[in-house]
């Protein structure tokens, strides 16, 4: 089958206009995003989560304007799950994204980490509150601008730069502590330069397609 040379956007809009065949050829690609964004805050529950995204795409693509990236739109849709998957655990009282996933009862990640240190990496991630980890995840591993991360997150644009920089110190504290004892690089991580380059290299593998 031949490659098809358009864009996310366009793929999108010409789903949403009736095409079948163009939202065959965005899911894929918008599916290792979407199942790496998850899989990082919750346990054996990835899966259900991550088809429970890609309906709820499938019934919220009318309302792509062509705005925003197509990535953002479907990463915001992501983040509602997840943050509704907690909320559901939790007091209505409770906000959940002020909270890590060690502490709302996330189980082992399933996906697969490349190293040791990647591996304690999660783990540092989990202890950040859920809204520090995903602005973190989302500028080093997806790439978004300060605009797009805080389109997903519903917050100003002026926070995400302040909030991905007290998760990065936080993070950065907390891997080294706990690799202190372990053969690991993190002793060379002479400044927050040298960890942001962690952070973006240790990209978990992410198998699978949408079903």
């Amino acid at each position: 089958m031949a490659t098809d040379g358009r864009t996310d956007e366009e793929l999108l809009l010409a789903w949403k206009l009736g095409e079948a065949r163009a939202g065959e050829v965005l899911l894929p690609r918008v599916f290792e995003p979407v199942r790496r964004f998850i899989g990082t805050k919750v346990g054996s529950e990835l899966e259900e989560l991550v088809q429970q995204t890609f309906t709820r795409l499938v019934e919220a693509k009318d309302r792509y304007e062509g705005r925003s990236r197509a990535r953002t739109f479907v990463l915001g849709i992501a983040r509602n799950v997840v943050r509704e998957h907690y909320r559901r655990r939790h007091r209505s009282d409770v906000d959940v994204e002020e909270l890590p996933v060690q502490d709302l009862g996330a189980g082992p990640s399933t996906l697969r980490w490349r190293k040791r240190e990647d591996e304690l990496l999660l783990a540092s991630l989990r202890t950040l509150p859920l809204k520090m980890q995903m602005a973190l995840e989302l500028f080093y591993w997806d790439d978004l601008t300060a605009r797009e991360i805080a389109e997903i997150l519903d917050i100003p644009e002026g926070t995400v730069g302040s909030r991905i920089g007290r998760a990065k110190t936080r993070l950065r504290d907390h891997f080294e502590g706990r690799s202190s004892g372990a053969t690991t690089e993190a002793g060379d991580d002479a400044s927050l330069e040298a960890w942001s380059a962690r952070i973006r290299e240790a990209l978990p593998a992410v198998d699978g397609q949408p079903s």
